[in-house]
């Protein structure tokens, strides 16, 4: 996510002191080259996607992305939400959708 001195939002500070304080090296490096988490910090440190669970929400359900977000949530750059309350509203949401009225 870049040097220490480059510009991030605000929310990303948090989680490159995180990565970069690691116990285990090579957990940050899984972060920074693995996909599809590496791509999406490059996106969130870029400024080409919004730091916000909305953003999150249109992103593929995969389990490296919700870790992601959760750990975003954990350091503070995300706040918390009831995931199990917005499952449950996307699936009515979806429900519904389908429903001839």
């Amino acid at each position: 996510m870049g040097p220490a001195g480059a510009d991030l939002p605000a929310g990303l500070l948090a989680l490159r002191h995180d990565i970069a304080t690691a116990e285990h090296s090579i957990t940050a490096n899984r972060w920074l080259t693995k996909q599809p988490a590496a791509s999406v910090l490059a996106d969130l440190a870029a400024g080409r996607m919004p730091l916000t669970h909305e953003a999150f929400d249109q992103l593929p359900k995969r389990p490296a992305l919700e870790h992601l977000r959760l750990t975003l949530v954990a350091v503070g750059a995300l706040p918390e939400r009831d995931e199990e309350l917005v499952r449950l509203e996307q699936a009515l949401t979806y429900f519904l959708a389908r429903q001839k009225i």
